[in-house]
């Protein structure tokens, strides 16, 4: 299935200092030529030092995740999915590693793969910025596959619902409070993702609609009650579908309040 990207999730580059080795020393990414190159987006220059990097410390998951962003700014999504697939074996519970990923398969129209990279996010990192990034993506794409429906008036209901179980082997406790936790560091975590849509205007070229979604988790041990998250994202958007010169074009407005809680 193909799937129609929006200008207003073209990928995010996350400008962090971190640290690669080079000579011995240690200095900031962003501060080495490399990491220069790649913030002034000159990702062909950038795609030779980071492939250099990446010969020389084939085991820096830092390294090969840089250099699969590049490919990905390149367009070279395929190659970018195989060196992310060799971070993630180094580390398969980086958020950052899943999230680029994600990005990736979405900009190569391969939306089902995306899913399931962004609901990895949500799992490992929901209240990062790397989830808040992924819960829009997701949105996206369930409002896609709206979009991508037979042709005919839009339906006045859509109803999206997904919900899993995953096991977190490591979850942060609170310093100088582990009794708070029992001691343990790891559990079972519920999660459920909802979209709802009603379309209160449905003519040609034009779908007004109000949207809601909703991310829940918690732990099943009531000893991780603080880690439990919500968020609420009620909205409401008008989009227009037309032609120019004989190319489609859609056009949107959107209002959205998001709200999160952890307990």
């Amino acid at each position: 299935m193909s799937y129609i990207l929006k200008n207003t999730l073209m990928p995010i580059v996350f400008c962090f200092l971190l640290v690669a080795t080079a000579s011995g020393d240690s200095l900031p990414l962003v501060d080495t030529p490399t990491g220069q190159a790649f913030k002034a987006r000159h990702y062909d220059l950038a795609l030779a030092e980071f492939q250099k990097l990446a010969a020389a410390q084939p085991k820096d998951a830092l390294i090969l995740r840089y250099l699969a962003m590049t490919l990905e700014r390149l367009g070279r999504y395929d190659d970018a999915i195989l060196v992310f697939q060799q971070a993630l074996a180094l580390t398969p519970e980086s958020p950052a590693l899943h999230f680029h990923m994600g990005v990736t398969y979405y900009n190569a129209h391969r939306g089902d793969l995306a899913q399931v990279s962004f609901n990895r996010v949500l799992q490992l990192a929901p209240a990062s910025l790397y989830g808040e990034r992924a819960r829009q993506y997701l949105e996206a794409l369930a409002q896609q596959r709206v979009q991508l429906q037979p042709l005919g008036a839009p339906r006045p209901l859509d109803l999206y619902i997904q919900g899993g179980l995953q096991y977190d082997s490591n979850i942060p406790a609170a310093p100088g409070d582990s009794s708070l936790f029992n001691g343990e560091r790891s559990g079972i975590r519920m999660f459920g993702y909802l979209y709802g849509a009603y379309r209160f205007l449905r003519e040609s070229g034009w779908v007004g609609s109000i949207e809601v979604t909703t991310y829940q988790a918690q732990y099943a041990d009531s000893a991780f009650s603080k880690f439990r998250l919500s968020t609420y994202s009620p909205g409401a958007s008008l989009q227009r579908t037309t032609t120019l010169w004989k190319l489609p074009l859609a056009a949107s407005l959107k209002y959205e309040f998001r709200q999160t809680k952890t307990r």
